[in-house]
């Protein structure tokens, strides 16, 4: 059995032989392989295409990101610190959460 890598708990099958969920903390997981680096010369995706055919959907999905952490974080004398790795800070700047 799988242990879960964000909470220790055990992960199980989910919809697919290949998806694991964990009960404890709802992490989501699979045990694919990734092949990110076998791509064809010049590669397989069109990043173009990927990045403006996303763009709506991430954006919808930090802005409710952003109205559920702005409901948990209490608004303090400090500034909360949040760690992102990219599309979240350009949605958020000068906003105060």
């Amino acid at each position: 059995m799988t242990v879960c890598p964000a909470c220790g708990s055990a992960l199980a099958v989910g919809s697919s032989h290949w998806h694991l969920r964990c009960a404890s903390c709802h992490y989501e997981g699979s045990t694919l392989t990734p092949h990110i680096l076998e791509q064809v010369a010049g590669g397989d995706l069109d990043e173009a295409a990927r990045e403006q055919g996303l763009s709506h959907l991430r954006q919808a999905n930090f802005e409710r990101l952003l109205a559920w952490l702005s409901l948990r974080m209490p608004a303090t004398e400090s500034t909360p610190r949040l760690l992102d790795v990219g599309w979240l800070v350009q949605r958020t700047r000068g906003v105060a959460i």
